[in-house]
């Protein structure tokens, strides 16, 4: 009953718990819930996956062997015993007379004469009632237990899935903004990719134009240097070559340096022709101003040279109009090139710096940009962190949650088979009280001559008290049998069953094991002693066992057990116990199980279970399983058990 309590403060403490950290919700919510996506599944069609075990043989072993004192009888001298307490009412048989083996030899008053009896059978009742009330306390407490299971997980369940999608769309939404920026920061790079294009653009033209010019002033410098050639030299020579011999009219010069002046200038200019072509706009333009100065050093030695009559001032002056028109063209060609170069490095200063501004402003913007977008990086990471921070420390709560109803829910199902055992008990021994009650009668054990009458009618008796002393009638044929005669506890009775081997040892010899087997069972119990008569008969050699001489007798527990884990087993509305086995085609059965006391997380089952068969642990929601079904199972290691044998039973079951 403590137990109980217990478990209904921690149920009552832990159903507030979880409405306080979770939020009240309603059972019938969730019960409907629950029945809708039971009903809407087809189970039958489905192959689920459960975990089965193995049960652990518990095999009898000196920790589980009680000893008791006994006495060896034989039918060819004994008694006839009082089975219960209770007063003689009459005598049916007499000295000397012959009875056979059951016969009736003496009547007891019924029950009701006998108060210490009917005390027994009151106090047996009011065990019964204790223990009903037990057992319906218990199963109240497992199906709450299973309640707040239900109502915990599912609530734990829902705050887990409430939080992955909280941030989720969080992150959604920084994700989002994120795709934003860099569509903005595409958007700037491009604009600075159309920004460098149209620079490109205005310098490819300026330079076209330029090379335009620069073009007219290589055609005129050509014609220059042509005139030039045609002018001071024998023959006329084109750019690839070097001019030849000076004419002869320029050596009566008046004075010769200005003649070696330009003749040096010349051969400049011969170097520099043939690549004339070749030349870039700046190269142009110097290649321009040498033949400017060629031009003056031609006019100077026109203005020293002495005309005759091959050559006449009529001749000399057009030459210096040539030559003043090669200068002007000259000049005209490099004033254009020098106009064409401020215009365009003006221009493309222009555009360039305004270029550069704005690809230098379009810059920091990308910059600041990424730098955002740096910033937005970080605090996704740290969202998706705190994501799984959450749902781990969600998630954990959800185990010790779990956990917690889970050890709540194998503590009330091992009070419930506990509460089981106990009213299995009590209805036993109601039983053997209740029987007791309604046999009245005295009975011989074996065929045989009445000796001796011991206790007169009338007189009130134990049970165990000799009412008479008996000799054997066995034939020559048919040896007289010989048994131990010995009293155990009434908690010891579900262990005594006909046929049983028990063992017994002689004090002479306390190394020598003898066996016998449970032929009789005395159906009450002693209202002082509180034990139960058993009668155990042997077949061996008896001649060096002393009739009348005492013995220590050893009893097992009831045959070998098996161990199950406690929350295999199922319990139906009734409060019949059973567990479902899977049988080499996976198909699932179910089995009527006896249990005995639970220890630990295992429980003893007596019957109903082979310890080949694979028992499925029962799941939180084991609805679905039933006859017939197929599933798919796993094997669960199992723990062996200790050596040395089972785990000691609780108090008061031997």
């Amino acid at each position: 009953m403590n137990k109980i309590i217990k478990i209904g403060a921690i149920l009552l403490v832990l159903s507030g718990t979880g409405y306080g950290l979770y939020g009240a919700i309603q059972p019938s919510v969730i019960e409907k819930t629950a029945q809708k996506k039971v009903a809407a599944t087809d189970h039958s069609k489905m192959d689920k996956m459960v975990t089965y075990v193995k049960p652990k043989v518990y095999v009898g072993t000196k920790s589980a062997i009680t000893s008791y004192l006994g006495e060896i009888q034989t039918e060819k001298n004994g008694q006839i015993y009082a089975y219960r307490d209770g007063i003689i009412e009459a005598y049916l048989a007499q000295v000397g007379d012959s009875v056979k083996k059951g016969q009736v030899v003496a009547r007891l008053l019924p029950a009701e004469f006998n108060p210490d009896l009917a005390n027994m059978i009151a106090e047996k009742r009011s065990m019964l009632i204790k223990s009903q009330g037990m057992v319906k306390s218990a199963t109240i407490t497992l199906e709450n237990t299973k309640k707040i299971s239900s109502r915990t997980t599912e609530s734990t369940e829902n705050q887990l899935s409430a939080t992955i999608r909280e941030q989720d769309a969080k992150i959604a939404k920084m994700l989002e903004s994120l795709a934003a920026l860099d569509t903005q920061i595409s958007v700037q790079q491009k604009t600075i990719e159309n920004m460098t294009k149209k620079t490109v653009a205005s310098v490819d033209l300026e330079t076209t134009k330029l090379g335009l010019s620069t073009n007219n002033l290589k055609t005129s410098l050509k014609n220059s240097y042509n005139s030039l050639i045609r002018i001071f030299y024998n023959s006329n020579m084109n750019l690839n070559n070097a001019p030849n011999t000076l004419s002869n009219v320029y050596f009566g010069a008046k004075n010769t340096s200005v003649l070696n002046a330009f003749t040096n200038n010349m051969a400049i200019l011969s170097v520099l022709s043939p690549k004339l072509e070749a030349m870039s706009s700046e190269e142009s333009f110097a290649y321009a101003q040498n033949m400017t100065k060629a031009i003056d050093k031609a006019l100077i030695v026109l203005d020293n040279t002495i005309t005759s009559e091959m050559y006449s001032e009529t001749m000399l002056n057009d030459d210096k109009k040539m030559l003043i028109m090669a200068k002007t063209d000259s000049m005209t060609g490099i004033q254009t090139i020098l106009n064409m170069y401020e215009e365009q490095s003006g221009m493309l200063t222009k555009e360039k710096t305004m270029a550069d501004t704005d690809v230098q402003t379009e810059k920091l913007m990308i910059e600041k940009m990424q730098a955002e977008r740096r910033v937005m990086e970080t605090d996704i990471a740290m969202a998706k962190a705190e994501k799984e921070r959450m749902v781990a420390e969600t998630t954990n709560m959800k185990t010790m949650s779990e956990n917690e109803t889970s050890k709540m829910e194998t503590e009330a199902q091992k009070m419930l088979i506990d509460a089981n055992a106990d009213l299995q008990a009590a209805n036993v021994s109601l039983w053997t009280l209740e029987s007791a009650g309604f046999s009245n009668e005295v009975r011989a054990p074996f065929a045989g001559k009445i000796t001796r009458r011991n206790i007169n009618a009338g007189e009130s008796i134990a049970m165990g008290t000799p009412l008479y002393d008996i000799v054997g009638s066995a034939t020559k044929k048919e040896a007289p049998k010989t048994f131990v005669r010995f009293e155990i506890p009434e908690t010891d009775l579900s262990d005594a069953t006909i046929g049983k081997e028990v063992r017994f040892y002689r004090t002479a010899e306390p190394l020598r094991k003898l066996t016998a087997k449970i032929a009789r069972v005395s159906p009450a119990v002693g209202s002082s002693s509180k034990g139960v008569i058993i009668e155990a008969e042997f077949a061996q050699n008896t001649k060096d066992i002393s009739i009348g001489s005492t013995v220590r007798v050893e009893m097992e527990k009831a045959g070998n057990m098996l161990l199950i884990p406690s929350s295999s087993v199922a319990q139906s509305d009734s409060g019949d116990l059973s567990v479902f086995t899977i049988d080499n085609k996976g198909i699932i059965r179910s089995k009527p199980v006896s249990t005995e006391r639970t220890v630990g997380l295992d429980v003893y089952v007596s019957s109903g279970i082979l310890k080949d068969d694979k028992i499925i642990e029962l799941p939180k929601n084991y609805a679905f399983l039933e006859d017939g079904i197929k599933v798919s199972p796993m094997e669960k290691p199992t723990v062996a058990t200790p050596a040395g044998g089972a785990p000691s039973m609780p108090a008061g079951h031997h």
